[in-house]
């Protein structure tokens, strides 16, 4: 089929391209004799013949790399295997989302397990901010604590933590945000973002991070004090947590991060978390687990907690063993989710305004409210940077004065290291993250000066980057061989997520014959072609588009339509990604 006659912007703006193009030779098939369509799918993911097997099939034992290439692993692991021979106590301090309510989950049940006296501190985001501050420190100085493990926080938390080791608690940072030109002066970093880390796993979330300590913590105790590989807690167990945090964190889905992920959903099919469990069949799902399935229904839940001002829920619920009590959480945390979007929807129709009101020329939008609730700001910024194909700040009141938001960025833009510049700099009170999401804190009187300097880092970026923006396909698909054959095949990528795109097909000559409104601002849609097959379909969010006018158009004209395709209870479906007029 020709592929040429896709050429040309579709109705969202986007260049239509192929993610292997005609002139790439596929992978060649392995020894499993994978279909051309499987073949295609990987090569065009820079899978070879080689890594095939590896990659529709991994496995832990052949992607974990030692732990003592993190730096400073075997000196934290060290610290941890005396504060449990002197049953000294521990304190953990996480960070509120996914990522750091899975970490805090994990080294609280790995330690427990071997007896360890352990307590879990989760700041609230709204009093205490992100990470450590100088008041909970105090707190655990006060209550007698020996040793502070921080996870998913404190690379750039400085101060307090200078604080906490000044004072007599030993702290490990075990990490995975961008850090500053130093590192905080404390026992030990195991961060593989360091300058100086040579592990080669700066994809790692938080939680993959918290997961290599407790394997270097293991080994410590059986290869250094000779404790018996029995007596011993198995880290594999915790895999759905890691799994969790990863997905929810959008940490890249190759190499260890794949594999920690297809572990921890094997993990979930066979049970897994009791708190988990409990909170899928709240949300009226099976035990039928993917990445999807976290990273869209159980994730959200997770983050709304603390994003409606009770972070320790998610914690709670993470290392529940009480079935009763593990229900009770679940559905106080999926009420704070339904808050959550009432909260999120007032608060993005306020900011698309103001975004719109200003000059979108920039190459960056900051936006701010006095009376947006703070808990709902990341995902705002995100719907904002999708929508507008720019970095996206929100900002709002807090209470000490100063502006509080969280940032997005596009592809391409690292928006973690321009705010840790503009921290440097002075425009910020506080600041850090990663390439594609950070925290902030700023005086009201410098939002002008930062938004110029995040314009002046970002303009020309975005410029070139909206001109080259492309929607990657995979492959044409007739619209007769839409069925669970090709579904089968697809479905051997799993689990889909950054760095495995789930695939993208172009499906030609359609025509509209019913469409209807659906929650959420999208539309349900049946095609049909010209030989009589009939799809069915749905378009999220693009009420009021391009898009969705086209779907508007009942018995109109022919369309293409970029999708990929879901399991239904009527059989296979499409989820629509995109439309172009057919030949135009």
């Amino acid at each position: 089929m020709d592929r040429r006659r896709f050429e040309g912007r579709s109705l969202t703006g986007r260049l239509w391209q192929w993610r292997l193009s005609d002139k790439t030779s596929t992978a060649t098939p392995p020894p499993s004799q994978l279909s051309p369509l499987v073949s295609r799918l990987l090569a065009g993911r820079g899978i070879t013949a080689d890594e095939a097997n590896h990659f529709l099939n991994p496995r832990l034992r052949d992607t974990l790399p030692p732990p003592a290439r993190f730096a400073d692993m075997e000196k934290a692991a060290s610290r941890i295997c005396a504060a449990i021979s002197d049953n000294a106590a521990v304190a953990l301090l996480a960070d509120s989302d996914a990522d750091g309510s899975s970490a805090a989950a994990l080294m609280y049940r790995y330690l427990r397990a071997l007896g360890c006296d352990v307590r879990v501190c989760v700041p609230d985001r709204f009093r205490d901010g992100y990470g450590p501050n100088e008041s909970l420190i105090k707190e655990l100085i006060t209550d007698g604590c020996d040793l502070l493990i921080t996870l998913d926080c404190g690379t750039t938390a400085h101060d307090p933590l200078a604080l906490a080791q000044k004072s007599g608690i030993d702290v490990i940072v075990c990490d995975h945000h961008l850090p500053d030109a130093s590192l905080p002066d404390v026992h030990s970093v195991v961060n593989p973002c360091r300058r100086d880390d040579e592990s080669g796993q700066q994809t790692l979330t938080g939680v993959g991070v918290a997961f290599m300590l407790a394997l270097a913590v293991n080994l410590r105790l059986r290869d250094t004090e000779g404790r018996a590989p029995e007596s011993l807690p198995d880290p594999l167990k915790l895999t759905d947590l890691v799994a969790l945090g990863t997905v929810c964190d959008m940490g890249e889905l190759r190499g260890l991060n794949r594999a920690f992920v297809y572990q921890g959903l094997r993990n979930l099919r066979r049970g897994g978390n009791l708190g988990m469990t409990a909170l899928r069949r709240r949300l009226g799902g099976d035990d039928g687990w993917s990445a999807e399935t976290l990273g869209f229904y159980v994730g959200p839940c997770i983050n709304a907690g603390a994003r409606m001002g009770e972070g320790e829920l998610a914690h709670r619920l993470l290392i529940e063993e009480d079935e009763v009590q593990a229900r009770d959480l679940a559905a106080r945390l999926y009420e704070h989710n339904c808050e959550r979007r009432e909260r999120e929807a007032m608060v993005l129709r306020a900011a698309v305004s103001a975004a719109e009101a200003g000059d979108l020329s920039e190459g960056v939008l900051v936006v701010s409210g006095d009376d947006w609730h703070r808990g709902v700001l990341g995902i705002v910024a995100g719907r904002l940077a999708r929508r507008f194909h720019l970095p996206s700040v929100v900002l709002a009141s807090g209470d000490d004065g100063l502006l509080h938001g969280s940032g997005r960025s596009v592809a391409g833009l690292d928006l973690g290291s321009a705010v840790l510049e503009a921290r440097s700099a002075g425009l910020l009170e506080s600041g850090g993250g990663h390439a594609m999401a950070v925290g902030l804190s700023l005086k009201r009187a410098m939002v002008d000066e930062f938004r110029e300097f995040l314009s002046s880092r970002f303009r020309g970026e975005v410029a070139a980057l909206e001109a080259a923006r492309v929607l990657e396909l995979d492959d044409i698909l007739l619209p007769a061989a839409v069925g669970d054959g090709v579904m089968g095949e697809v479905e051997r990528l799993h689990p889909y997520g950054v760095g495995n795109p789930e695939p993208c097909f172009a499906v030609e000559g359609l025509v509209v014959e019913r469409s209807w409104e659906i929650r959420g601002g999208g539309y349900g849609v049946k095609f049909r072609d010209s030989l009589g097959t009939r799809l069915r379909g749905v378009s999220f969010r693009s009420a009021g588009t391009d898009l969705g006018m086209a779907l508007l158009d009942e018995g109109g004209r022919a369309l293409d339509v970029a999708v990929r395709l879901r399991r239904e209870e009527y059989g296979v479906g499409l989820v629509l990604e995109d439309i172009r007029w057919s030949g135009g």
